[in-house]
């Protein structure tokens, strides 16, 4: 029976990298994800989608001059223990003189996360590792047996894809939230009997954030 009702377990947070330059010919790899670069004004292979949306290649759409992505790398962020996002909505009141209870209108979206791990130092050595967004990371060799390698302050866009079921079996259902994100803190720390962990404000920025909820299918 296909998973209906989610667990923290079925979750799991990615990181994408879009490339470096858009594609405007060949073929879209069949499940692949795309940022949509430009959208043709009529007959576009995007359809409903939009520029800066995510969009699932079939297989067969052909990238043009005018439909154009970047192809979407993804990596797992193996040291997130957790993530949680947050919506709330302005509350505008719009009372009048005529009103005994007091009337409100819903305003705009407001989305705000947070993302905590634990520390693996095969994370925190990784350009652009979350780490590296905060902080310079050198890494070297205790006998100098070779250079020591400085990674700079990593910046550059920073795309989650934040899962809710992370199922790729046939017949169950992939659910996920894709967005630009700025990470706005990190903590680091150490206390006895405890795994060293870290934690980062979220916000949104760029595009809208957008669910995919996608049915696995045979081919």
């Amino acid at each position: 029976m296909a998973i209906d009702r989610l667990t923290g377990a079925d979750a799991t947070l990615y990181k994408y990298t879009p490339g470096t330059s858009a594609l405007e010919t060949g073929t879209a790899t069949k499940g692949a994800f795309y940022k949509i670069a430009s959208k043709a004004t009529s007959a576009s292979i995007f359809g409903d989608f939009e520029v800066g949306q995510l969009w699932m290649g079939d297989g067969t759409a052909t990238f043009t001059a005018t439909d154009t992505a970047y192809l979407m790398t993804e990596t797992l962020i193996e040291d997130c223990s957790s993530f949680n996002f947050e919506l709330n909505a302005d509350e505008i009141e719009v009372t009048v003189l005529k009103d005994q209870v007091k009337k409100y209108r819903k305003g705009k979206s407001d989305m705000s996360g947070t993302i905590t791990g634990i520390n693996f130092i095969s994370e925190m050595r990784k350009a652009g590792s979350v780490l590296n967004r905060f902080l310079t990371v050198v890494t070297g060799k205790s006998k100098h047996s070779a250079a020591p390698t400085v990674n700079e302050l990593a910046s550059g866009d920073f795309y989650i894809k934040a899962y809710l079921n992370d199922e790729t079996a046939v017949g169950e259902t992939q659910a996920f939230l894709f967005g630009q994100v700025e990470l706005f803190g990190y903590s680091l720390g150490a206390e006895t009997g405890s795994a060293q962990s870290w934690s980062s404000g979220v916000r949104f920025i760029g595009d809208d954030p957008v669910v995919w909820i996608v049915d696995n299918e045979t081919t």
